[in-house]
């Protein structure tokens, strides 16, 4: 089992693009990225700054094997 941490993602906020200089699909590469190294008995902590809109908070976390 591991221990992953992951902040700032800033999912689906396209200004990212600019501020951070960040790809067109920074979104689509984070999720891929979170599946391909996180495994399911593994765990998977926030710190923050997932998105932008608190009202679709939930809906821009990726769906990950681990525990969240």
């Amino acid at each position: 089992m591991k221990t992953w941490l992951i902040a700032d993602t800033h999912l689906n906020h396209q200004k990212m693009e600019t501020y951070c200089d960040r790809p067109d699909n920074h979104t689509d590469l984070t999720d891929k990225n979170i599946h391909r190294m996180v495994q399911p008995t593994d765990i998977l902590i926030h710190l923050g700054d997932i998105g932008m809109d608190k009202g679709k908070m939930y809906g821009q976390i990726p769906c990950v094997n681990g525990q969240v």
